[in-house]
């Protein structure tokens, strides 16, 4: 736990503009997640805003979470979950992702399953026990597909190489449409098709223009 505290307060120590919320959620009936409580009032005392939760609120906490950050408040936000409550921190964040919240620290404390963490977090910390209690978490597949071509589409930008930056930007909006995220799949695509004035005969050019329109129907 202390280690847990320490990543918070440094995580918390570069905060400038907003309060950093860490919401901690129990397992199964919270008998067995009593450190939480210890773990959030460490947290307050060093001033940190700090809340323990039963696992199943963690539905209403992601609408106060989303509700927050309509009104302003985004500073960095910290998930930690035990048992079946490291479980839902995940969900949290999956949900979290699709209202382009990001979370600033994921920490999981011997989950049940291994269910893969979402892109939109920023650094995940896990704990289990091997053999014993828990179970190690994985990357999720997109996240990691969305990091290369991200890191592809920077190096073409930089290198202004437009050709490779619209095959790059298809390959991503094809991952974001098979994902269901149709607006933001378009808004890498028709910016760098745009770009261009000639060669609509071209196979990279033909095949954008039909993606375009299959995103924009």
């Amino acid at each position: 736990m202390g280690v847990i505290c320490i990543a918070i307060a440094l995580l918390w120590s570069s905060a400038t503009k907003a309060e950093t919320r860490v919401y901690l959620l129990r397992g199964w009936f919270g008998v067995f997640s009593t450190g939480l409580d210890s773990l959030a009032e460490e947290l307050r005392s060093k001033g940190i805003k700090a809340e323990t939760i039963g696992h199943l609120a963690w539905r209403s906490t992601v609408s106060n979470i989303v509700k927050d950050h309509a009104t302003g408040k985004s500073g960095p936000l910290v998930l930690v979950g035990h048992s079946q409550g490291a479980n839902n921190v995940i969900e949290m964040a999956r949900l979290l992702e699709r209202e382009k919240i990001p979370v600033d620290l994921l920490v999981t404390l011997a989950p049940l399953l291994q269910d893969p963490v979402p892109g939109n977090v920023v650094r995940a910390i896990n704990y289990y026990h091997s053999p014993g209690w828990g179970a190690p978490v994985i990357a999720d597949a997109v996240a990691k597909a969305e990091v290369y071509f991200e890191r592809a589409l920077a190096i073409a930008r930089e290198q202004q190489a437009k050709s490779w930056e619209l095959r790059v930007a298809m390959s991503m909006a094809r991952l974001w449409r098979d994902q269901g995220r149709r607006p933001r799949a378009r808004d890498i695509l028709a910016p760098i098709y745009g770009w261009f004035t000639e060669g609509f005969a071209t196979i990279d050019l033909k095949r954008a223009k039909v993606l375009l329109d299959e995103l924009a129907s």
